[in-house]
């Protein structure tokens, strides 16, 4: 019903309810039948059906620059403010494109591809050290994304534990509106960083984007601010999302040992099947957008000045486009799942991220004859992504 109001029936919900946290599809189903665009208590919208997410994300009328009294209210007065005002995700326009275009390279398909030795060996000496019992996010997923983008930018591995240390505490401020002591100590993660790339930029031997980047930098075509900001996402983005995908995937290919039996005997599925394991169960669960205008969607109209929360998982199990929607699909083609966003926000390192989870799984299936849970899964307690703290397994 474009231009029309929105459904007049109201889903009520508990995002903090340990039961949700464990399972959200119900939830979104509910949602996406009865009122998919739900106007939370906080005055947001929720918006979960596929058309209206895909439509919402490809209008320019909504995007990700938020007025600066909300600004301040997200990331306060500090460093972390100077970052999210010059990150490409808050970013808009000529800006954004600038600065995406300066990172884009090697994240294209060929250098990615030319990666995948160096992936698979990385992937070789994490499970070289895990033993025949290990937790898969401790010994694989949560060391594997640090690595890669180190590799990217040009980093040393020896930063890995420091970089991570300050992409947790991005990652405990990364709400709407982050309580204070978060914000505190994302202040302080976002002040290392600036220095910790000032730095790597004046190395005689820096290579990798951040190399590129430093060049821009001294020819005046990005900030410090832009070049600390920007390596910053990398990593930040880069690093939770492919391990909640690494996990999600393997926990749900666990369930279906018939599919991971054909696997066995079809390796060449794997790639496709990494791609359905991403719309099943998707590492984002939500993204946030500020509405410039009003905004008619098939399902109805959006006021202006409003933020708006995008739901990327409720849309990638909408069975209005996609057929068995709350099945894995292992040979599911064509398959135009959201897991990695959509329109000019699409994610940078998405070919990077399908290849780590293609090599994490294909080095499983080939070193093990039996891969198998060793005691229960751990779900992290997160509103927006959606992860595992552990996954063990025993593995022979």
């Amino acid at each position: 019903m474009p231009g029309g109001e929105r459904v007049a029936e109201r889903v009520t919900f508990d995002r903090s309810d340990p039961a949700f946290l464990h399972d959200p599809y119900p939830t979104w189903t509910r949602l996406r039948d009865a009122d998919p665009l739900h106007l939370t208590a906080g005055g947001t919208y929720l918006v979960t059906r596929y058309a209206d997410v895909t439509a919402l994300l490809r209008d320019r009328r909504c995007g990700r620059s938020v007025p600066p009294r909300l600004v301040r209210r997200v990331a306060g007065t500090g460093p972390t403010l100077t970052s999210f005002l010059a990150s490409v995700l808050n970013l808009e326009g000529e800006r954004h494109g600038r600065i995406r275009r300066l990172m884009l390279t090697p994240f294209t398909p060929r250098p990615v591809a030319g990666q995948r030795e160096r992936i698979g060996a990385l992937v070789d000496g994490l499970l070289d050290r895990a033993g025949d019992r290990f937790d898969l996010i401790e010994a694989v997923a949560a060391d594997l994304p640090i690595l890669l983008v180190s590799d990217v930018l040009g980093l040393p591995h020896t930063d890995a534990a420091e970089l991570k240390r300050g992409i947790a505490a991005l990652i405990d401020a990364s709400a709407v509106f982050p309580p204070p002591e978060a914000l505190a100590r994302s202040d302080e993660a976002n002040a290392f960083f600036a220095d910790y790339f000032a730095r790597m930029v004046r190395r005689p031997a820096a290579d990798g984007l951040l190399a590129g980047m430093a060049a821009a930098w001294r020819a005046g075509r990005i900030t410090a601010e832009e070049l600390s900001a920007n390596a910053t996402l990398l990593l930040f983005a880069g690093n939770e999302t492919t391990t909640n995908s690494i996990g999600n995937g393997v926990l749900a290919l666990l369930s279906r040992p018939e599919l991971l039996d054909r696997l066995r005997r079809t390796p060449e599925l794997v790639p496709t099947v990494v791609d359905e394991l991403l719309r099943y169960d998707s590492p984002v669960q939500t993204t946030i957008r500020w509405t410039e205008a009003p905004i008619d969607l098939p399902s109805g109209r959006l006021p202006a000045r409003r933020f708006v929360e995008v739901s990327l998982a409720a849309a990638n199990r909408d069975p209005r486009a996609f057929d068995r929607a709350d099945e894995v699909v292992p040979d599911r083609q064509p398959n135009p799942h959201l897991a990695f966003g959509h329109g000019m926000h699409l994610c940078l390192g998405l070919h990077l991220a399908r290849l780590a989870g293609e090599l994490v799984l294909r080095r499983l299936l080939a070193r093990y004859a039996t891969v198998e849970l060793d005691g229960e899964p751990v779900r992290a307690a997160s509103l927006w992504n959606r992860g595992l703290h552990r996954l063990p397994l025993r593995v022979s």
